[in-house]
Parts: structure tokens; sequence; C-alpha cells
């Protein structure tokens, strides 16, 4: 079974400080934005990826090297920003999924 754990971010103009603790560190993962963040553009300034022996930052520029948006969010490259669209009539969510790239690091991560 797959561990859900939310944050809860309010639409604003400021940065927010996000923070995931996960029971173990993930082989992959995926973002889903609720509703309530729909159709607002949304920037992913950094990523930390932490444990107990070493850490991962993924800079602003670098973020969409290493995840990849589904259908229902649209990506602009010029300003790294996201915006996840809602469609009353669908029922899949917008959410942004490791690619690739990112599931070999952290696997490689977790054979130190």
């Amino acid at each position: 079974s797959e561990e859900k754990i939310t944050a809860n971010i309010q639409g604003s103009e400021d940065s927010q400080f996000v923070e995931f603790c996960l029971s173990e560190e993930p082989k992959s993962f995926n973002m889903y934005i609720s509703k309530e963040l729909a159709n607002i553009d949304f920037t992913i300034f950094n990523i930390l990826l932490e444990n107990k022996d070493n850490q991962m930052f993924i800079k602003r520029e670098m973020i969409n090297l290493y995840l990849k948006p589904n259908s229902k969010v649209n990506y602009d490259n010029k300003n790294n920003t996201y915006n996840f669209r809602l469609d009353q009539n669908q029922n899949n969510s917008p959410f942004i999924y490791t690619r690739e790239s990112l599931e070999k690091r952290l696997n490689q991560r977790l054979r130190v």
C-alpha cells in the first residue's frame, strides 16, 4: 500500500515551505493538487530530499527534468510554473510524478 501524506497549502503570493516526513524514503512519488488550488499558477522553487545519510537538492530549473506533469497540468517552461486544471466532468486529478531519471537516483540512494 502507498503511504499518503498531505500538506495544507494556501493560494497566496507568498512563498510557502512544505515538508513531508515519510516513514521510509520513496522510490517514486506523485504530488496531487486539490481543487482549492486548481487553475492557479503554481511554482515549485526547489525540492530537498533528505535521509539520514545524504541530501538531494533539486533546483527550480531542474524540477521538470525529474518530475513530469500528467495531462491535467500545464507546465510553462519559460517561467517554470505549473497550472493544475480541474474539469468537473472528469475524475482524473491533476498531479506531478517522478520521471525515470529521478527514480534511478532515488534507487541509487537506497543502495548506499
